[in-house]
């Protein structure tokens, strides 16, 4: 019986070991690239500790970003930003160097942003040399306007002040343009497609603060706006249900006349 032992303990041994390597590795969570961007965006003007080493640094984020959206949590502790770039994930994520290929839904890798680096989520496409990312603990911001956001710094909390002195340092979630050549690499999660709704083009508008898809044929039930006059009209039916359908225009239109009373509408201006 000894010796039965003896033999099939090796292999027992392995089969744990594959358990607990796949339960590491293998995402037990699926995503798609908006949902996994709105995640971020619903955390702005808040702060996350996951590692709970050195209060609330910028890997906390995307740790906590990696568990909840996909159930990966193997970013390792204490490991600072700039050391992502050599670190080769599982569960489906993967590593690409450089910042020729980035989207959403990205964790990018700083290696030049300070002595750490810096990591944050890419939450919409590349726009000339910069891109729109959610990080913590970046920078000394005063302001925060993107994506109708306008958040002031806030109390340096922690561990001790700036070198600066001033008391204030932007240890918040916030969205904020990057510089596209700071960025050393990404590492993408496995994100699952997209699905179009009946009558979209499958494009997604990211500018808003929640990206919304393009529309090619007006769903049922709603009336499509194309032109100003269409839009002046729906001051005649203010419970109705419009989808906008073009970019209008009212530069030639002269005085325009808010929609709406405040009660069905906020008033369109």
């Amino acid at each position: 019986m000894k010796g039965k032992l003896k033999r099939f303990l090796p292999v027992v041994m392995v089969l744990v070991m594959l358990c607990l390597v796949m339960s590491v590795t293998a995402p037990a969570k699926a995503a798609t690239q908006a949902q996994a961007v709105q995640w971020c965006k619903d955390r702005v003007d808040s702060t996350v500790e996951y590692y709970h080493v050195n209060n609330y640094q910028c890997t906390d984020f995307v740790a906590k970003y990696a568990d909840e959206v996909f159930g990966y949590v193997d970013f390792g502790k204490g490991r600072n930003a700039k050391d992502l770039i050599s670190y080769q994930p599982g569960g489906g994520w993967r590593l690409i160097p450089g910042n020729g290929d980035i989207q959403p839904g990205d964790v990018f890798i700083s290696t030049n942003s300070g002595p750490y680096g810096h990591t944050g989520v890419i939450v919409a496409p590349v726009s000339g040399s910069t891109v729109y990312v959610i990080d913590q603990n970046y920078g000394d911001t005063t302001k925060n306007i993107e994506f109708g956001l306008n958040k002031p710094d806030y109390p340096y909390e922690g561990v001790g002040q700036p070198p600066d002195g001033s008391g204030l340092r932007t240890l918040r979630i916030n969205v904020h343009k990057y510089t596209v050549s700071n960025i050393a690499g990404v590492l993408r999660p496995p994100l699952t497609p997209d699905t179009p709704k009946p009558g979209d083009d499958g494009t997604t508008n990211w500018d808003f603060i929640e990206p919304v898809r393009h529309q090619r044929t007006v769903p049922d039930g709603y009336v499509g706006i194309y032109t100003a006059q269409d839009l002046d009209n729906m001051r005649n039916n203010l419970t109705g249900k419009y989808v906008l359908m073009n970019d209008i225009d009212l530069a030639d239109w002269g005085n325009w006349e808010p929609i709406g009373d405040g009660n069905n509408y906020l008033p369109i201006v």
